[in-house]
């Protein structure tokens, strides 16, 4: 899946916004690395007429792009060392984002191949699946909630005290809140 197609399916902006005859040279340019500086300096005509916001969205987009496709390297070098079958595209194109593609790899453990009469038949389970598993993650992100213990006998609870006794729920755990947890979880002060 190129750039375009990312974009376009993940509805990650509006590309409506980019002028159709420079379209195709900019996200071309977009795939190969080229940062922002070297794009105005040397290629002017293809951003002139975007919003800022725009154009900081579609370098947003590729750096999505980019994860999701070291995501599927990833994916595929370890079906392939777990002699594992590699799915069907239609599935691979369902996993728009890293943590989706990495369910694809649990999908595939689940629900194997000789299953299923034909790929088809094996795809909708996989796609089942990872719908199933893409509502756990959004009810458990709307609903969840985490609390933090601290271990009092930890030399540094006392830098973690303010972190600890406290239940949160995920949609309003913050960002830094959360990196100071994890700070404290792997100093031994903190657990989950």
């Amino acid at each position: 899946m190129n750039l375009e197609q990312y974009i376009e399916r993940s509805r990650i902006l509006d590309l409506s916004l980019v002028p159709s005859k420079h379209r195709g040279e900019l996200l071309r340019l977009l795939e190969e690395g080229v940062q922002l500086p070297e794009l105005v300096r040397d290629h002017r005509h293809l951003v002139d007429k975007l919003p800022r916001a725009q154009l900081r969205r579609l370098f947003e987009a590729r750096v999505e792009w980019r994860a999701r496709q070291r995501a599927r390297d990833r994916l595929e070098e370890t079906l392939g060392r777990c002699g594992l079958p590699s799915p069907p595209q239609a599935v691979k194109d369902r996993a728009l984002v890293p943590h989706k593609v990495d369910a694809v790899e649990r999908a595939v453990r689940i629900c194997s191949r000789d299953d299923f009469d034909d790929e088809d038949a094996w795809a909708e389970g996989l796609v089942a699946l990872l719908d199933v598993w893409s509502g756990a993650v959004n009810l458990t992100l709307r609903r969840g909630s985490i609390k933090v213990r601290l271990d009092p006998k930890h030399p540094d609870a006392r830098a973690f005290e303010e972190l600890a006794l406290r239940t949160e729920t995920l949609s309003d755990l913050s960002a830094h809140r959360w990196q100071a947890i994890r700070r404290g979880i792997r100093a031994g002060a903190l657990a989950v």
